[in-house]
């Protein structure tokens, strides 16, 4: 034998066994498992979905985020599975996702049934159950892990105690009034660290951050000593009033536990996560009677304060006046009282700065409102005393805060600066005598009116312009050829199938098969308006389905268009069941409702 010829002889047989699906070929299917049915809550359950036999495009649908259920995760892959039998070698994909779910209540959790529409068929999975526990399922007797020995009470109860709580210094609050939020890791082991944190959900509060770092404490539960884990402090000041709910925190920590080594030399650590429970809240409204001028935002204890520059201004010089609010409370929606514009008083526009101060866990500092204000004359101009009110929540009274009267006086105008001498005499050392001997010429019109500067300077539009005309009537005549082409693109087709039949009654099964797949080609890149020679069978599915061929026409295409480069290698179906197959596709394919526009 001569060499190479081996190895062509090798891949001529395997061409032989692979068969393309025949008309009773198996049926698409869709399956669902979990990989546990019990688990304790803050635990995750994975759900595996298959779909096997769908060799055009399919949709899927599977489970998504719910009141009771949570989708952490989501993968996807596919395999080709390879089958050995009596029609031959023969191939199916295989596509899987992975998802992974997180129960947010106990209980039994319904998991709805992932389904699929595969090639105008509606498949679909029963629905999953999934018990949820507040505790940790201990592992089945008679499974792997038996043998070791039983583990320490300390083993489980770790993760039975150890829990995530928000507290609520307060119950009850009225609107804007600050309640603050503590998030704490209660454990009964070591907190090596922790990761992968999830704030709750303030809906209907303003938060602000307390900055406190994090710290540990130890408490009794029960007379048992556990560590207590401070994450954050939040102040929250409600927006509205009613039944608020902060929703539940979550995070993953890992822990070291006593080894079950009898020696006890080496710690175990472990992963878990936990979620907080959503905590409600009482919210007041605000008494009636607020005094005239109060804004909703102003709550809190604070005092107001004025100050003017140290130094009497000239008359016209801008100065500042600012006005500050100290005290606790939302700092951040304080509105505080502005100077107004007075006759012979210039005012602009004010600037606002927050300096922000946290004392004995309450948020709040002190607010500046600094306006730029100019006296127009020397003399002097009187701002009335304000009372700015506010609404104090300990004593749950309206106060109002007292800015005294404001005198603004202003000094004379500063005089225009003069030249000095010597910076009169610069100019004048400049100066130039008058020529006398320059010739007198008539005037030229200047460039901009000639009609050379004018005809260049309408040459580019006029050239865009052809330009633009040219492109469109570019554009118009390969629409238009596209259009024509998708119109005879089954005609086309059909004389193509009709030359191949031809072929097969001449003997020539090569020719054939290659004028078939030619018919079936041409007649998506017509459809289609775009070349598909180099796609992928997937990638042609995808461009059909995008141009509105969904359905049995588009598998029809793809298992002819298979069948045609089995046949090629001395396998496959029969020319005559080849053809018929490709004309049942184009016939399909005429009876879909094509979408302008769609390419490949």
């Amino acid at each position: 034998m001569r060499p190479g010829t081996g190895s062509a002889l090798g891949l001529a047989l395997l061409a032989g066994l692979v068969r393309a699906p025949p008309a009773g070929a198996a049926e698409p299917s869709l399956t669902a498992e979990l990989d546990r049915r019990e688990l304790a809550l803050g635990e995750s359950a994975t759900l595996t979905v298959r779909l096997a036999g769908a060799e055009g495009p399919a949709e899927v649908r599977l489970p998504s985020d719910g009141p009771d259920l949570r989708v952490l995760s989501r993968a996807e892959s596919t395999q080709t599975q390879v089958t050995l039998g009596g029609a031959g070698l023969q191939m199916h994909r295989v596509r899987t996702w992975t998802l992974v779910l997180e129960p947010l209540r106990r209980g039994q959790i319904r998991v709805p049934g992932p389904s699929a529409d595969v090639g105008g068929t509606r498949l679909g999975t029963p629905d999953l159950l999934l018990e949820v526990s507040g505790a940790v399922p201990r592992p089945p007797r008679g499974g792997p892990g038996d043998d070791e020995p039983p583990p320490r009470s300390l083993d489980w109860n770790w993760r039975r105690d150890l829990t995530l709580r928000l507290v609520l210094d307060r119950r009850e609050v009225f609107v804007g009034e600050q309640v603050t939020a503590t998030l704490e890791l209660v454990s009964p082991v070591e907190v090596l660290d922790w990761e992968s944190y999830r704030p709750p959900a303030f809906d209907g509060f303003w938060s602000e951050d307390l900055g406190v770092k994090p710290s540990r404490r130890v408490d009794q539960v029960d007379g048992v000593p556990v560590r207590v884990y401070v994450l954050k402090k939040v102040a929250l000041f409600p927006t509205r009033p009613g039944s608020l709910t902060v929703e539940p925190a979550a995070l993953e920590v890992r822990v070291q536990i006593a080894s079950r080594d009898p020696f006890g030399l080496l710690p175990e650590v472990r992963r878990a996560r936990r979620q907080s429970r959503p905590v409600k809240l009482g919210v007041k409204p605000l008494p009636p009677g607020a005094p005239p001028g109060f804004e909703p935002g102003n709550v809190g204890d604070w005092s107001l304060s004025a100050e003017l520059p140290a130094t009497r201004p000239a008359a016209g010089q801008p100065f500042g006046v600012k006005v500050v609010a100290r005290g606790v409370g939302n700092l951040r929606r304080l509105s505080l009282p502005r100077v107004e514009a007075r006759p012979g008083l210039r005012v602009f526009d004010p600037s606002l700065s927050d300096e922000v101060a946290v004392k004995g866990g309450r948020f709040g500092g002190a607010r500046t409102v600094e306006t730029l204000v100019a006296l127009e004359r020397e003399g002097t101009v009187l701002l009335p005393a304000v009372a700015w009110p506010y609404f104090d929540p300990r004593s749950g009274r309206y106060r109002r805060a007292e800015l005294p009267e404001l005198r603004l006086e202003a000094g004379p105008a500063a005089p225009a600066p003069r030249p000095a001498a010597g910076d009169a005499a610069a100019p004048a050392a400049e100066l130039r005598p008058l020529r006398t001997d320059g010739r007198l010429e008539r005037r030229r019109a200047p460039p901009w009116r000639r009609a050379a500067f004018l005809a260049a300077l309408a040459l580019p539009p006029l050239a865009f312009a052809g330009l633009a005309l040219g492109l469109r009537l570019r554009d118009g005549l390969a629409s238009g050829e596209v259009a024509r082409r998708s119109r005879r693109a089954a005609r086309v087709a059909r004389r193509r199938l009709a030359a191949a039949r031809r072929r097969m009654a001449a003997g020539d099964d090569s020719g054939f098969h290659a004028e078939v797949a030619r018919a079936l080609t041409g007649y998506a890149a017509d459809r289609l308006g775009a070349p598909v020679a180099g796609l992928t069978r997937e990638e042609l599915a995808r461009a059909l389905a995008r141009a509105g061929a969904r359905g049995p026409g588009a598998a029809l295409l793809s298992r002819a268009l298979e069948a045609c480069d089995a046949g090629r290698f001395g396998g496959g179906s029969s020319m005559e069941d080849t053809a018929r197959r490709a004309q049942e596709a184009v016939a399909r394919l005429e009876e879909v409702e094509w979408t302008p526009g769609g390419r490949a």
